[in-house]
């Protein structure tokens, strides 16, 4: 009689983890549902955050472009007044600013067409 029982016991509980178990698993399932969306969210958020409007994008353009020619021109003037050690470090930084401008430029173009 008391085999009965513990055969018992063992069945009901080897029917309740499995239970368990499902709902466990839904709920998680859910869980990672509504994060997944939350992310997707986020991440639509962030490309918007990270793309500024076309006319901003065009404003600053112009200013680097401007920032970077005048760059490269203290840059000369420091080399002809005799500072070269500071004309290295400005004209290196002119002229990455205009490439990297300039490529931006071109992209910007390339995504109006």
């Amino acid at each position: 009689m008391k085999q009965n029982r513990v055969n018992g016991n063992k069945r009901k509980c080897a029917e309740r983890p499995s239970e368990l178990t499902r709902t466990i698993l839904a709920r998680s399932q859910r869980a990672s549902e509504k994060l997944m969306e939350q992310t997707h969210s986020i991440i639509e958020k962030s490309i918007k955050l990270r793309t500024p409007a076309a006319k901003t994008d065009k404003i600053g353009t112009a200013i680097s472009g401007l920032a970077g020619v005048v760059c490269v021109g203290v840059g000369v003037v420091q080399v002809v007044s005799g500072k070269p050690l500071w004309a290295v470090g400005t004209l290196p930084l002119g002229v990455i600013a205009l490439i990297s401008n300039r490529i931006h430029y071109y992209q910007i173009r390339r995504k109006e067409d």
